[in-house]
């Protein structure tokens, strides 16, 4: 696995980032005013929403809205 696991690595890492960049390029046509940018060291995308400027009441809402992964 250590030798020969090679073309595997790269088919993954091919995989991730066209994921990577359909969820940004998704992000910038349907919420142009959110901010993000491609990882430089991970898989997680953060999104900065400030350009909606959101109250801190409709951002607990939404946050109420979001369930944890299972």
């Amino acid at each position: 696995a250590y030798t020969q696991g090679a073309d595997w690595v790269d088919e993954l890492n091919e995989y991730l980032d066209e994921n990577l960049n359909y969820v940004i390029n998704f992000i910038k046509e349907k919420m142009p005013r959110a901010k993000c940018y491609m990882p430089e060291g991970g898989y997680i995308i953060w999104i900065d929403f400030s350009g909606y400027g959101l109250t801190d009441e409709e951002i607990a809402f939404i946050e109420s809205m979001i369930k944890p992964m299972e």
